[in-house]
């Protein structure tokens, strides 16, 4: 039965073969595998020792003594081992050939962690020897940054406790090469002590993730120039015809983004409009099969939205390593409001070229980079010459004006490009072709690049010779007139002392008389009383003379005041000033209370005292020096008094002196021009006042006087 339970046999020892003088003992050791019925196999060894039988007394009989013993274990531990080393044997060969570390790392129960193995590379990688992180894995995790080992232990942690693959990437302080990227992957395994080894391969990932950076930054500054340029960008895949859009494509069409961005081609064809799509369809299949770009517009409406939206749309071809389409990468860009502004654009420049035409117009363009000069026909024709005439040079401008306005040309221009001058417009002769001169009004605007710098001066030139010489006939009938009104002036005064010379004489001798009376102690009543007598009728006599002499002068001229609209006699008044005075830089302007009731008053009085004041606040501002200035006129109801309305005339002129003058510049012959009676401001205060108003005159907090009257609404 033994015999059949024994399927293999392996003598370790052979049995010596008896010797003539008798028997030598010998010990045989066999191993050999044993199956017991109804179990698995096992490997057994027998140790048997043969001798002379010491229970048989005859010589020559052998006795043996057996013994068996169970060494499964000790097989597979044996084979374990040869396998485990045949495994390293392999390890370290393939080790040697990786550019990265392969490892081992153990985590104790206690927490401390070493790397029982880990080959030659990890020195190079780490910086350390390996038979230093063989006692202690302190020094690697010193040098991991600080924003990243409170993540290592972390993930460590998770997966020693799920005993899940650990991946990780974390930066590296190495000794020489500074700041590094490296990434691990390892499996661990739960060890009898409790402890937790991973088995597993680490990299160095700088140069990954310097590009992976790169490439985040690029996306970053892509995202935020489509997002700052309103750029949608979108990309079809030919192949497989799945169309992807980012948020900005989404944001154009007016559709809630999907999750992953894909989007269907129907989607896109109802938002063209039917009209534009079948062309744009056949521009995006055309440069599929030119494999080259496209510039197309076309119209959508966003969904929900009947408004129409301008889009530009650039694609271009992606091909594969074949040369055949793969993908068409495009963007597309709302260009509504930029439609709109051409639209605009265009209809302004129409509607400037007619009225350019119209009022025959000059244009010019100077490019201060290159110094030249464009000139339009029209300037050109102004002073006499073609189309085809005259160079496109600054120069030539300059050389063509009078010698009397070229420095006030040059500092114009040269205060108006650095700022010291507002506006740009003034008055100046250029030679005609002919040889004479013609006047022009210019006015220009400066043009400036993204630094502020002026660069190009553009303007426009009227011809206002016509005007300027009906301007000097204007102001010669002036002078004449003032010529005349001072001979009626000097012919009214001359008048009125030959009439008021009489009766004044006679008062003055009567006077004398009566004086001498008294003074010689002649005490006559009667006479005296006769004298007194003819001293009065001889000033009544030079009263009645003024009467008459005022009457003759203001003869229809009576005050009669009737409900007038202020605010529409000051607009009158504006007005009439304007077309008469050439207001060059300076500017009127006015604030009117809309809802004031009519006043009281002659509406062609009212309205010379206004030009009177106007006239006399432009002057102040003509003659402060200034290059520039305003002029203000308002209205409104006067404070406390709601049944007056009160107007103000504003300049920021030279204003006064003395503060005095403004009482004393309402009274007749008070004057501060180098021509002219001073009755004017005396006039408009004897025609206020006979409204039943009052004027006076306030030195403004800065500079300039302001002017005030008043007049009674109509009850």
């Amino acid at each position: 039965m033994l015999k059949k339970m024994i399927r293999t046999s392996k003598f370790s020892a052979l049995l010596e073969l008896p010797s003539r003088r008798g028997m030598r003992i010998v010990a045989i050791d066999t191993d050999h595998r044993f199956i017991p019925k109804q179990f698995r196999a096992v490997h057994g060894q027998r140790i048997s020792t043969f001798g002379p039988d010491s229970t048989s007394h005859k010589l020559g009989e052998l006795g043996a003594i057996a013994g068996r013993r169970d060494v499964t274990e000790c097989q597979h531990t044996e084979l374990a081992l040869k396998e485990q080393l045949r495994l390293q044997d392999q390890l370290v060969k393939v080790a040697a050939t990786v550019p990265g570390v392969i490892f081992s790392f153990r985590l104790r129960p206690d927490g401390s962690a070493h790397m029982p193995y880990a080959n030659q590379v990890f020195e190079s990688l780490c910086g350390l020897s390996p038979d230093v992180v063989a006692k202690d894995f302190g020094p690697v995790l010193a040098r991991i940054h600080p924003d990243d080992i409170a993540h290592i232990h972390e993930t460590i942690a998770e997966s020693a406790l799920a005993l899940q693959p650990w991946q990780g990437s974390f930066r590296y302080h190495h000794p020489s090469k500074g700041e590094i990227w490296l990434e691990g992957h390892s499996m661990p395994i739960r060890e009898m002590d409790g402890s937790t080894l991973w088995h597993g391969y680490m990299q160095d990932i700088t140069s990954r993730k310097q590009m992976e950076i790169a490439l985040q930054a690029s996306e970053e500054r892509m995202h935020l120039a489509t997002q700052a340029t309103g750029v949608g960008i979108w990309e079809w895949n030919i192949i497989t015809g799945k169309i992807r859009w980012d948020a900005q494509m989404f944001k154009i069409y007016g559709i809630a983004p999907t999750q992953d961005g894909f989007v269907q081609y129907k989607i896109w064809c109802e938002c063209v409009l039917p009209e534009d799509l079948p062309q744009q369809e056949e521009a995006l299949q055309d440069t599929v099969r030119r494999l080259g770009q496209s510039f197309r517009e076309f119209r959508i409406r966003k969904a929900g939205d009947s408004d129409c939206r301008h889009i530009q749309a650039v694609e271009t071809i992606r091909t594969n390593a074949l040369g055949q389409a793969e993908w068409v990468v495009g963007t597309n860009l709302d260009i509504t409001e930029r439609k709109c502004a051409e639209a605009a654009l265009h209809n302004v420049q129409a509607r400037l070229a007619l009225v350019v035409e119209e009022v025959n117009a000059g244009y010019w363009d100077w490019n201060m980079m290159t110094r030249t000069l464009y000139v339009s026909p029209e300037w050109k024709r102004q002073i006499g010459f073609d189309e085809d005439e005259l160079t496109h040079g600054w120069e030539q401008k300059e050389e063509r004006l009078h010698p009397n306005d070229k420095t006030l040309v040059k500092t114009a221009t040269e205060d108006f490009i650095t700022g010291r001058l507002p506006v740009y417009e003034l008055q100046f002769r250029l030679r005609h072709k002919d040889g004479t001169y013609r006047w022009i009004h210019s006015r220009a605007a400066l043009l400036r690049d993204q630094n502020n710098q002026p660069y190009r001066m553009l303007g426009i030139n009227l011809d206002i010779t016509d005007y300027m010489r009906t301007k000097e006939l204007n102001e010669r009938r002036e002078q004449m007139e003032q010529s005349c009104r001072l001979y009626v002036a000097s012919q009214t005064a001359a008048a009125i002392a030959h009439e008021l010379n009489q009766p004044l004489t006679a008062i003055f001798y009567y006077a004398d008389a009566a004086l001498l009376m008294l003074q010689s102690g002649n005490q006559n009543p009667q006479k005296l009383s006769h004298i007194l007598e003819n001293c009065t009728l001889q000033a009544q006599r030079a009263g009645e003379v003024i009467r008459q002499l005022t009457t003759l002068l203001h003869r229809g001229e009576a005050t009669n005041s009737e409900p007038s609209d202020i605010n529409l006699t000051i607009q009158e008044a504006l007005d009439y000033v304007k077309t008469d005075v050439h207001l060059g830089t300076f500017r009127i302007e006015h604030d009117l209370t809309t809802d004031l009731p009519p006043v009281s008053a002659n509406h062609l009085q009212i309205q010379k005292v206004l030009i009177t004041l106007i006239r006399n606040g432009l002057e102040s501002m003509q003659e402060s020096g200034i290059n520039a200035g305003t002029m203000t006129v308002t209205t409104r109801r006067l404070d406390g008094t709601p049944a007056m309305a009160l107007v103000t005339v504003c300049d920021n002129g030279k204003g006064v002196a003395d503060i005095a003058t403004l009482k004393t510049m309402f009274k007749p012959f008070h004057t501060t021009k180098a021509s002219g009676l001073g009755m004017g401001l005396a006039i408009s205060r004897a025609l206020i006042e006979a409204h039943g108003g009052k004027i006076w005159a306030e030195q403004n907090a800065d500079v300039g006087i302001s002017i005030h009257l008043t007049l009674p609404f109509a009850t």
